[in-house]
């Protein structure tokens, strides 16, 4: 049951207290594993000690898709929240993600479907990144 639904039932926030296991780690890279019920985000970071550098995955933390609908929600509210009091976060030329490619989805998702996403990626390449 999500803090919404809690709210929303008993009219109040859940409390929140942090478990035994509970740890934080800093993560520079993050990687998505998709299923059709679910989302897996695999957290890293860059060794550049090592030779060659190597990406080392320390987490994995699976939600379903409900959960990264709200999360995407949050993330891009706290973006803009952040650039609103703060100026633009700069992004490097070098890590923007490339363009969307549609031809790796149409055989997958239809050239119908695939050209959507694509202009939805656009979009928010544009609108995050201004390229």
């Amino acid at each position: 049951m999500s803090e919404t639904a809690i709210k929303a039932a008993s009219g109040q926030e859940p409390p929140t207290v942090r478990g035994p296991d509970y740890l934080e780690r800093y993560a520079q890279i993050i990687r998505f594993e998709l299923s059709t019920i679910d989302l897996k985000l695999v957290f890293g970071s860059m060794d550049q000690f090592a030779i060659p550098a190597t990406l080392r995955q320390h987490t994995g933390i699976t939600i379903t898709w409900q959960q990264a609908k709200i999360l995407a929600y949050f993330i891009v509210l706290n973006i803009q929240l952040h650039e609103a009091v703060n100026g633009k976060v700069p992004v490097p030329t070098g890590i923007i993600p490339e363009a969307f490619d549609v031809k790796a989805f149409e055989q997958a998702v239809g050239k119908t479907v695939s050209s959507k996403i694509s202009a939805m990626a656009e979009q928010v390449r544009s609108e995050l990144f201004g390229v």
